[in-house]
């Protein structure tokens, strides 16, 4: 990522050999010890980020055992399965590795030591609701995907992008929608911003008025710690015309050259940002944030566990679209964005990565979602994908198709882009915004074009761990926030789960009271015992055994 003069990082940052070796070392030394706390056995957030280094060590993944935060933790990657140990043996007990010039060593078995079987990461197809948002306004000719979703306590908002009738798609005008319970949707007559000689309308932003007179992908986001007046945040790009503006960016690349790329001056792209008490009266700074062509959606989040402003849009290379991330400790002084994920499917040499829709799974800190989507050249065409990360740096790719274009004729069959804000609604679902067109991407737009829907899961099942048969897995050394473990899971007979706590009397795999069904949050007991058999603070190893199974999530409480 970027250096630590542009990004604020301490210079020792980076976990070299030395030091690696020597956390590797204090974890296994962890690992021995039966009785560690959570708050003993961890260093605090402050000196994990000291010693983060780069990709998941920012999270402190290398803690050994690794102390759980409360809330769920879901299967959206393998980062709480053991991959397991090679063990060679004779009669039982470990072969020498070197057993004496000349001597060959006789009845070597190899019995690899909690090697996850049978069981695979898949991820869960969502279900369509809507549209939700139609398009059926005079300034509504088109509607992008570029929308942003949240959760305002009591009701929900949506604000998303549309191009004015004659627009050409620079200078657009940001919109507002509500609902109380996330299905039914109204978009009030707010008064604030003029179109066709009325207020009568729900637009909250012209993007010909911004300081530039342009507005393109866009996303609103809420900063909790903000000052009243400036809790909710957009950040957009706009085209530089020249002249004055052009000077602009040549003085921006002479005070902060980490904040240019040669695209962006190139094409005098200038990103900038939005600030507002209520997400509808907003203001706006001329000041530059960065200088690159993000033309897809910006999705900007702060991340409580770096204490640094995040931020995920569109690069290129090689001719390609890509997604990529820039951090800083400054909101208003971003260095440009680095790609971090180039292709998304090797199978594929015709698609690009469009848009990023990058989100934390709602109330976890390390949950980190995103779902880019899939740009398929050979037919002008979108689907959408799941990746995950255990800090947003390094990413993995879920198996598995998470949302394609409708039927011929459906209001999305011609193509689709992800928007910004996983959030979830009443009725134990989780939704994610889309926009969806009857036409290609590319042609024609010579009519009305655009709406907006959620793709749905149920509540934690974007993906999951899958036994087609039979299946068992090893947890990694956890120390629990609880003394109660729950699952979510669907083992439709003949299948089931069954649970045991690694080396613990009495919660063996035998002794677990054999879980089926479809459950959200189901609680987890050993002959109708739900304690773990464990002092409270102490770390385990849970062992997980499947048979025609999806296990989603878990959590300890």
């Amino acid at each position: 990522m970027s250096d630590a003069k542009d990004t604020g990082r301490e210079t020792g940052a980076s976990v070299g050999r030395r030091a690696f070796l020597k956390l590797a070392t204090a974890g296994a030394a962890a690992a021995a010890v039966q009785s560690s706390s959570a708050g003993e056995d961890r260093m605090s957030e402050k000196e994990d980020r000291g010693l983060r280094g780069p990709a998941a060590f920012a999270y402190g993944y290398n803690r050994d055992p690794y102390p759980l935060e409360p809330g769920p933790h879901l299967f959206i990657d393998w980062r709480y399965v053991m991959a397991g140990w090679t063990n060679y043996a004779v009669e039982g007990r470990g072969a020498e590795l070197f057993p004496g010039q000349g001597r060959a060593p006789e009845n070597v078995t190899f019995d690899p030591h909690w090697v996850p079987t049978g069981v695979r990461l898949v991820a869960e197809r969502a279900h369509k609701i809507g549209p939700v948002v139609k398009n059926d306004r005079d300034w509504e000719f088109m509607i992008s995907g570029y929308a942003s979703l949240h959760d305002l306590g009591g009701k929900f908002g949506l604000w998303y992008e549309t191009v004015p009738p004659g627009g050409n798609g620079d200078s657009n005008l940001i919109c507002y929608a509500e609902s109380k319970d996330g299905r039914e949707w109204v978009k009030p007559e707010l008064g604030l911003v003029e179109f066709g000689g009325s207020k009568r309308n729900n637009i909250v932003i012209d993007g010909s008025r911004t300081p530039y007179g342009g507005l393109h992908g866009q996303s609103v986001f809420v900063d909790p710690a903000a000052p009243p007046g400036e809790r909710f945040k957009i950040i957009f790009m706009s085209y530089l015309s020249g002249g004055p503006e052009e000077a602009v960016l040549q003085r921006l690349r002479q005070e902060r050259p980490h904040s240019v790329d040669d695209f962006g001056q190139a094409l005098r792209a200038g990103i900038l940002l939005g600030r507002s008490p209520d997400g509808l009266r907003w203001s706006f700074s001329d000041r530059i944030l960065f200088s690159h062509v993000c033309d897809s959606q910006t999705c900007v989040y702060h991340d409580d566990f770096l204490d640094r402003w995040v931020l995920y849009t569109r690069t290129s290379a090689l001719g390609r679209r890509c997604i990529g991330r820039a951090e800083t400790s400054d909101i208003d002084d971003w260095p440009v964005p680095e790609t971090i994920i180039w292709e998304n499917d090797p199978s594929e040499p015709h698609i690009d990565l469009y848009c990023n829709s990058k989100s934390l799974y709602p109330g976890t800190r390390t949950m980190h979602l995103m779902f880019p989507t899939l740009y398929l050249r050979s037919t002008d065409s979108c689907s959408l994908a799941l990746s995950s990360s255990p800090d947003g740096i390094v990413w993995t790719r879920v198996p598995g198709k998470v949302l394609e274009c409708g039927p011929e004729g459906s209001w999305d069959a011609g193509c689709l882009f992800g928007g910004f804000g996983l959030t979830e609604l009443p009725g134990d679902i989780v939704v994610l915004p889309y926009g969806g067109y009857r036409h290609p991407h590319k042609y024609p737009r010579y009519e009305r074009l655009g709406q907006v829907g959620f793709a749905a899961w149920k509540k934690e099942r974007l993906s999951a761990i899958q036994a087609d048969g039979f299946g068992e897995f090893v947890t990694i050394a956890l120390t629990p926030p609880g003394d109660r473990l729950y699952l979510n899971f669907e083992a439709k007979m003949p299948g089931y789960i069954r649970v045991a706590v690694e080396g613990v009397e009495n919660r063996g795999l035998r002794d677990c009271d054999v879980l089926t069904g479809d459950q959200l949050k189901q609680l987890v007991t050993w002959k109708g015992d739900p304690s773990l058999g464990v002092p409270r603070g102490t770390w385990l190893r849970l062992r997980i055994q499947m048979k025609s199974a999806k296990l989603y999530s878990f959590e300890f409480k």
